[in-house]
């Protein structure tokens, strides 16, 4: 119940003051007693022994353990026609529990997991919710804020970081759906320009660990890909470029009709096509 929601914040204060984190780690989560190698200030990689390692700002061997979205906790449910799931839901309407409800593209969605906070801390406040999840990673023998979380590790102080990612999306040119079209002249410079913006601020933090990019690409099947891409519209890149090698390694198009059951009169034609073949 909602009191002993409260009653956990007094008890985990407790247990982080007693339990700060590995010993064997420095202060970047590296193996404090294992071998030394080059320091550069950041995270970086090298071949030891055959194998690849990361090492950490001071040059320790570094094993990333970590956790995403640490730090926040936005969790967008939807409920339209599935109101029957929750045990009770606050009406819009509702001062304090109404305003989780969402707007735009979180329409018909509720946000549990702001919601949640607040019934045990009270009003939000990221700054205190992050230096939390600070001390939490450290307490349960995590050493790295993953994908997803709170970025602005940075703005705290040394004593408390851990090293951390930053996300990039790569979509801003899709081709399918989280698919870019990356035979697209833009693509490559769009990502640049997300990277570098985030770069500009994270790559002088040497907590920065690197970047998380993208997720759960939707690859298909080999002739599943190969039907999306066809199906787009005559100008997207990918598409031309499937079917530059489908020239290249078919030459005709009746040799594509013969194998695929179709019908098209030229490349054009399957250029122009957007139903699936």
């Amino acid at each position: 119940n909602d009191k002993q929601v409260k009653e956990e914040i007094k008890k985990e204060e407790k247990y982080l003051a007693k339990h700060k984190g590995s010993k064997e780690w420095n202060a970047y989560g590296g193996y404090k007693n294992g071998p030394k190698y080059k320091a550069t200030g950041h995270f970086r990689v090298e071949k030891i022994d055959g194998k690849w390692w990361i090492i950490d700002p001071s040059g320790a061997l570094f094993w990333s353990s970590g956790v995403n979205s640490a730090g926040k906790l936005n969790v967008w449910t939807p409920y339209l026609k599935r109101e029957h799931f929750f045990e009770e839901l606050p009406k819009p309407s509702d001062a304090v529990y109404g305003k989780f409800y969402g707007k735009g593209y979180n329409k018909n969605q509720y946000n549990f997991g702001l919601a949640a906070l607040h019934k045990k801390y009270g009003e939000f406040k990221q700054y205190d919710y992050t230096t939390k999840s600070l001390k939490r990673v450290k307490s349960w023998g995590l050493n790295t804020f993953g994908a997803w979380s709170d970025e602005n590790v940075g703005k705290y102080s040394k004593d408390q970081r851990v090293p951390y990612t930053a996300y990039v999306g790569t979509l801003g040119i899709p081709l399918n759906e989280k698919f870019p079209d990356v035979f697209n002249p833009r693509w490559k410079q769009t990502v640049r320009n997300r990277i570098k913006a985030k770069a500009n601020r994270l790559n002088k933090d040497p907590y920065f660990f690197g970047y998380f990019v993208d997720n759960e690409m939707h690859w298909y099947e080999p002739i599943t890909m190969a039907q999306k891409v066809l199906m787009n519209p005559v100008n997207k890149y990918g598409k031309q470029a499937l079917i530059d090698i489908l020239k290249e390694e078919l030459k005709t198009i009746e040799t594509f009709n013969k194998k695929t059951a179709s019908h098209f009169k030229s490349w054009q034609d399957l250029l122009n096509n957007k139903s699936k073949i």
